[in-house]
């Protein structure tokens, strides 16, 4: 069987390694995160167990000005009604700096899946016999690339590619096959400022994700004001809108997302989803080259 897809968030942009290593390093910090998903609550399957998606994680990442380059890590588990994913995934980008300070990053993602699948809990529609009834495991390693281009607080954009060797595994007997996936993302900082002069910065910005044949658009906007209070909308195309806040004070930033799904189909009851992270970041500088006293310019 094909993998499910990959999870979705509305915070992407606060979380821009996980989806493409190349942005690794590219904020100029020491940056951790902290994050969770609930989509679909209240989606129960007809024994009265939540099957909704759930998401957890936590991702880190760093520039290594030395060598021109970033690094990061990405831990995360995902849980869809029976079936559980353990992901990590090692992120590695290098930057290269134009004279303008405008940076473009290639980025590689080496990536290990573990996946659980209760099958003893699978309600088939009809006699199954390919599916066992315990409990079944299987482990994959797998590959991503992204290319990503920054101008600090001005614009970012990149596309990335993950699931690159289509890795497979047998759980208890199924196959289990990752699917490729695939994503474009962008945003430009448009700056103001109020009566008192404090910046006020508007981005919109997207993310188009596709697998399989599927393809799915995510439009926002988000308004900052004074750097430290923002919020905004979400739409993803013919699915769900949504709004956005969040708080940044002294390296810390704080957000929280709500979205609702617009399929008139969908289960009653459990259209609504949420999102928060905690995220920090400590800002570090290239050392400065010194002059050798011994050059004989410097005499």
């Amino acid at each position: 069987m094909m993998a499910q897809q990959e999870p979705q968030f509305n915070l992407y942009m606060f979380n821009q390694t996980a989806i493409n290593p190349a942005a690794a390093g590219v904020k100029g910090g020491i940056c951790t995160m902290g994050y969770g998903r609930s989509q679909w609550i209240g989606m129960e399957d007809q024994d009265g167990n939540a099957i909704n998606p759930r998401t957890y994680g936590l991702t880190f990442d760093m520039p290594v000005y030395r060598i021109k380059s970033g690094v990061g890590l990405t831990v995360q588990y995902d849980q869809i009604g029976f079936e559980k994913s353990l992901d990590v995934k090692a992120h590695y980008a290098y930057h290269h700096v134009f004279r303008n300070n405008h940076m473009l990053s290639g980025g590689l993602t080496v990536a290990l899946k573990n996946k659980t699948i209760d099958y003893s809990k699978l309600q088939p529609s009809g006699e199954d016999p390919s599916l066992p009834g315990v409990d079944g495991s299987g482990m994959m390693t797998d590959l991503g690339l992204g290319i990503h281009y920054n101008i600090h607080r001005k614009f970012y954009a990149g596309v990335s590619m993950s699931n690159l060797l289509g890795s497979s595994s047998e759980i208890e007997g199924p196959e289990y096959q990752l699917s490729r996936h695939y994503y474009a993302m962008a945003g430009y900082d448009f700056n103001f400022e109020d009566k008192q002069r404090r910046p006020v910065v508007l981005t919109p910005g997207f993310l188009l994700k596709a697998a399989q044949g599927s393809v799915q658009l995510d439009l926002n906007a988000i308004l900052t004001w004074n750097d430290l209070i923002w919020g905004g909308v979400m739409f993803r195309m013919d699915r769900a809108v949504g709004a956005v806040a969040g708080i940044n004070y002294n390296g810390f930033s704080l957000g929280i997302s709500y979205d609702y799904t617009l399929n008139a189909s969908f289960m009653e009851g459990s259209r609504n989803s949420l999102e928060l992270f905690i995220k920090y970041c400590y800002p570090i500088y290239p050392g400065v080259v010194k002059k050798s006293a011994y050059n004989t310019r410097n005499l």
